[in-house]
Order: structure tokens, then C-alpha cells, then sequence
């Protein structure tokens, strides 16, 4: 099948074929807190893919913007990390001591307040996302509304992607961090990285955040694709299994051909582990991003490839605060943030 316009075919996952572009995705996350970054990556030319925390302030208007300009859309779910309580996921999170029936009502709210999404990834998680029981019951949601998962790979024991195949869900898993370091040095060597791991794997998604060093490495970065032969593409044309590609054209597609409806094969050798650790922090208050050369905070168990090839290069975003963020000392494992 081909990709946006016969650009590129990944067959299984394989390498391109036809014309020889590659495709890679670059998604967004934490979008809805520094309203002046945030829409400015909504407002990058192609295909870069936005993923909207609940509870932002800037959030609906990143949504509005990102679909007047053909971007596709995820709800950035929070979900319980390792930290917790030290660090706090933020509002509209979901904790493993939460009753079936607290995730539904949280999770749907997310999703009912941002119906243009087609799709849902992990804000932290590294604990909830290596719940079998706990994912189980996101996926059930996922499916009815016929939407696919994106595993951020915060922890190298995720079962994302093998809860997904068990419950017919498409799924895609990250392979680069992009802005760990948030100086425009290090997101360059990221962003080359992202380039070599898709020409290697035949298709790559890199995770990057709203960071200003970030914006202005992709507005260096994007328009020097085709002469590299690379094409980005909206993250649902790197999902497994390759047929449900089709379903998540356009905005609103999910809505319309709910991927539910169709069988989802497994993937031979899939386990559902990653092997990179530790969560995205939320930055340090009353800071828009780090500055050049900040230092990281630690990161647990990073390094080296997983079994479906994950690039980890550290996966902690520096300790500095994005503006507006909420600090969320309030926030309880039984009642999902405020």
C-alpha cells in the first residue's frame, strides 16, 4: 500500500520499495501548556504528528489550529510512572489503583474533550504501561472507539504493543527521543539518528516536545527531507499491522472506519518489552525550556536496542519546567488529577 500519494510502501514493516522514499514520523508531545511553542508546531509545514495533554490551557486551541493545517492528532495520555508520587503525571492521569470503571470514566473524558484525535500514546506510564491488566483495559477502550496505540517506550518493560495485538488495536512504538538534550546541537544529531534508523528499518518515529530549541531544529530540519529521500508522514502510516493504515487518512477517519471492526493480526515475535526506562519528567517551574547544554536527569535503564529494535539514547527530558505546566501536588492515585 502506498503511502500519502504512492511517495513510499512498507510492506510488513520492510524496507520502502517503488520510488525508494523513506518514510519517518515525528510526533510532538506535551502540547497545551507554552501556548506560544505549542503553536508554532502546529503551525510546521508536513506532516508532523501532535499529541495534546488533557488539561492544558492552550490545548483546545493547539487541536483547532493543528487540524486547520492537516495535522494528525493524539490525546497524550498521563499515566502512572515508577516516580509516583515524587513525580506527578498531571491532570486527566490514569494510576494502577484506579478501579476498571475510574480508568473508563477518565480516560473517555480525555478522549470525549478531543474528538479529533485518532489515536492515543503515554505521557510517563513506565509503571501503568507494564501492567498487563491495567493496559488491557485501555485497549478495550481504544478498540471500541476504533483508535490506535503509539507506545512512547518510557519503560523497557511496556506490554503496549503485545496488550494491543492481543486486543486487535494497531500499535506503533517509538524508536528515538529527539530533545532529551534541548539544545539545537543535540536535536540535530537526533534528528539524524531518526534518519539513519528509518533508512535501516524502513520507516522511524522520533518523539520530540515544545522546547524552542526543538521548533527551530524543525524548521531547519523539514524542508531538506526530499532531497535526503525521506518523507514524513503522520505517525498511523508506520502502525503494525499495515493494514490499518488506510483507516487513519484524514481527519476524523477513525470516526468513520473504526479500525475495531477489522482483524488485527499478531506479529510474529512481538513480546510488548521495550528496553528503554524512565519517564519524561515534567520540567522545572517557571521555565520554558531548557537551556543549552542543561544537564539531564537520570535515566533509568537507558541504552541499547530493544527487541523490536527501539533506538534508546536516554529517555528523561531535562528537569526544567515548561510554562504554565501545573507542579500537581494535589494529584492522588485514586482520583486522576483535577
Amino acid at each position: 500500500r502506498a503511502i500519502r500519494g504512492g511517495e513510499a510502501s512498507i510492506p510488513g514493516g520492510e524496507r520502502p520499495v517503488g520510488k525508494g522514499v523513506v518514510p519517518l514520523a515525528v510526533v510532538i508531545d506535551d502540547l497545551g501548556y507554552n501556548r506560544e511553542v505549542s503553536l508554532g508546531i502546529s503551525r510546521l509545514p508536513g506532516e508532523v504528528t501532535l499529541a495534546v495533554l488533557p488539561g492544558g490551557p492552550s490545548s483546545r486551541e493547539v487541536v483547532r489550529v493543528g487540524g486547520r493545517t492537516g495535522k494528525e492528532l493524539l490525546l497524550h495520555q498521563p499515566m502512572e510512572p515508577y516516580g509516583y508520587p515524587g513525580v506527578r503525571p498531571g491532570p486527566g492521569a490514569l494510576f494502577l489503583g484506579m478501579e476498571e470503571e475510574r480508568i473508563r470514566q477518565i480516560l473517555v473524558a480525555n478522549l470525549v474533550a478531543f474528538p479529533e484525535v485518532v489515536g492515543v500514546n503515554n505521557h510517563m506510564g513506565s509503571r501503568f504501561t507494564s501492567n498487563g491488566r491495567a493496559m488491557d483495559r485501555v485497549m478495550g477502550i481504544l478498540k471500541e472507539r476504533g483508535l490506535f496505540f503509539l507506545d512512547s517506550r518510557t519503560s523497557q518493560s511496556s506490554v503496549g504493543r503485545a496488550r494491543a495485538t492481543a486486543a486487535g488495536v494497531p500499535w506503533a512504538v517509538r524508536q528515538v527521543f529527539l530533545d532529551n538534550v534541548a539544545n539545537e546541537g543535540a536535536i540535530g544529531r537526533q534528528l539524524t539518528l531518526l534518519e539513519r534508523e528509518a533508512r535501516h528499518r524502513g520507516g522511524a518515529i522520533g518523539i520530540g516536545h515544545p522546547y524552542r530549541a526543538t521548533l527551530r531544529s524543525l524548521e531547519r530540519w523539514l524542508p531538506g527531507l526530499r532531497e535526503r529521500g525521506l518523507v514524513l508522514v503522520p505517525v498511523s502510516q508506520l502502525l503494525r499491522p499495515e493494514s490499518a493504515r488506510a483507516h487513519y487518512r484524514g481527519p476524523g477517519k477513525a470516526r468513520e472506519e473504526p479500525v475495531a471492526r477489522a482483524a488485527v493480526e499478531p506479529t510474529a515475535g512481538d513480546s510488548g518489552a521495550g528496553d528503554d526506562g524512565g519517564d519524561q519528567r515534567w520540567p522545572e517551574k517557571g521555565r520554558e525550556g531548557p537551556v543549552a547544554g542543561a544537564a539531564t536527569a537520570p535515566v533509568e535503564g537507558g541504552g541499547g536496542t530493544g527487541d523490536d529494535g527501539g533506538v534508546v539514547s536516554g529517555t528523561d527530558v531535562p528537569v526544567t519546567r515548561l510554562e504554565g505546566m501545573p507542579d500537581n501536588g494535589e494529584v492522588s492515585s485514586d482520583s486522576g488529577g483535577s
